[in-house]
């Protein structure tokens, strides 16, 4: 097993070469971040505030690191313009969301082409090890339009020589399927529910591999994939806040490999802020090392995860960070002590054989789980399973969802007027 292609975007592009180690990597990468926050002091109105008195070149160490303030959703949501470190006329593109690992009021988020085209370098080697160089891959990523993560992903794959076929948001199940079939569709890209369901469709001989992203992936779905379409799935984790592109798995599936020529990755103990060493859990929280529009400092994701100590089984000399473990704040305490987040709910209920989606709402202690079955039959069977794994009484209602839900990520819903969630 060779190491990932991405392991010579990074050599390359940092211009270490063949003699790339994690040692001088981690110092090109402090280098970098230097360059960064004299680039954020001087273009942006925030950064030149928040962080007033701090030489750059006082960060000399990952632990130096500390030294900085953190970055947060709400500085994007309350001073997105003030964030910007170029002038309005070099943006290229704004995006506007309610979520994007986090919820709440819009954010906006500036790239520049130079930002998007680092992207598209990225997802173009990413896919290199993942997309076969003959067929197609089919991207169900949603919008079309340019500067979009489908639109970035497209453009990534046609610089190798790949062939892309993008979706949006519309087409009904047997649509895309009748695409799956008569495309030559050899790779597949796209959240998790939305790709097992029409995994659970029935085999398409043509696909090789599955890239999944977009939300969380419980290891249910990627075990169901891999078992239905009898192909390689891998994991990738992003945020529009790291212009989409973050870490992907190799074909050693062990750990997901960071772009480190364009990000940091720290991970912090939530509460205190405090650094946390490889193998231990917390906020994972990044840092943009040669973006443009709108250089990211330490930004706290609210994701939970941990990065990996030593080098992958690939021979990788990058970082890996390991499965997401869901969102800080969406585990929700319950009156007994028990505890219920939408994570913990994925991976019990993609255990069912047949659930391929579901809603759910918490209310006075009753979750009410809306779930689409491969077979509604099924009915009787998934009310008995849910009654077992879960910690709560359920009311189970049959739903038929479309196929393409919008951006959105699953959370659980409540009707209480205060609920008590575990930040840690």
């Amino acid at each position: 097993m060779k190491p990932t292609a991405l392991d010579g975007l990074v050599a390359e592009s940092t211009g270490l070469g063949a003699a790339m180690t994690p040692e001088s990597l981690r110092l090109w990468q402090l280098a970098e971040l230097r360059k960064t926050i004299a680039h954020a002091l001087a273009g942006s109105q925030f950064y030149g505030r928040r962080l007033a008195g701090i030489d750059p070149a006082s960060v000399r160490s990952y632990f130096d690191l500390a030294k900085l303030p953190f970055t947060t959703a709400a500085d994007l949501r309350n001073s997105a313009e003030a964030l910007l470190a170029v002038g309005s006329r070099d943006v290229s593109r704004v995006v506007t969301l309610t979520t994007s690992g986090t919820t709440g009021e819009s954010k906006r988020i500036f790239f520049t082409d130079e930002d998007e085209e680092q992207t598209v370098d990225f997802f173009a080697v990413g896919m290199s090890d993942i997309a076969p160089k003959t067929g197609v891959t089919l991207v169900l990523l949603g919008s079309s339009n340019p500067g979009s993560v489908g639109d970035l992903l497209s453009r990534g794959l046609e610089k190798t020589g790949r062939k892309a076929l993008l979706c949006g948001h519309s087409g009904t199940k047997a649509e895309v399927l009748q695409l799956l079939r008569g495309e030559d569709c050899q790779c597949v890209v796209g959240p998790p529910t939305l790709v097992n369901k029409l995994a659970a469709s029935g085999a398409v001989p043509s696909v090789k591999s599955v890239l999944l992203s977009a939300d969380y992936i419980p290891d249910p779905i990627v075990s169901s994939i891999a078992s239905h379409w009898k192909c390689e799935v891998f994991t990738h984790y992003g945020l529009t806040e790291s212009c989409f592109g973050g870490c992907v798995e190799c074909h050693a599936h062990d750990g997901m490999h960071i772009r480190e020529n364009e990000l940091l990755f720290e991970i912090i103990e939530p509460s205190s802020g405090r650094q946390l060493p490889p193998g231990e859990t917390g906020e994972i929280v990044f840092s943009t090392l040669r973006r443009k529009g709108m250089p990211l400092i330490r930004f706290r994701t609210g994701d939970r995860g941990r990065l990996l100590s030593g080098r992958c089984r690939c021979g990788s000399c990058l970082q890996r960070l390991d499965k997401i473990r869901g969102r800080l704040g969406n585990e929700i305490m319950l009156p007994d002590g028990r505890s219920v987040s939408i994570h913990m709910l994925d991976e019990t209920l993609f255990t069912f054989d047949g659930l391929l989606d579901y809603d759910v709402e918490l209310n006075d202690d009753v979750l009410r789980l809306d779930v689409e079955l491969a077979d509604q039959l099924q009915l009787p069977a998934f009310r008995s399973f849910a009654d077992k794994s879960l910690p709560l009484k359920c009311e189970i209602r049959p739903a038929l969802f479309p196929l393409f839900r919008g951006p959105r990520k699953r959370t659980i819903r409540t009707n209480r007027a205060a609920v008590r969630r575990r930040l840690w």
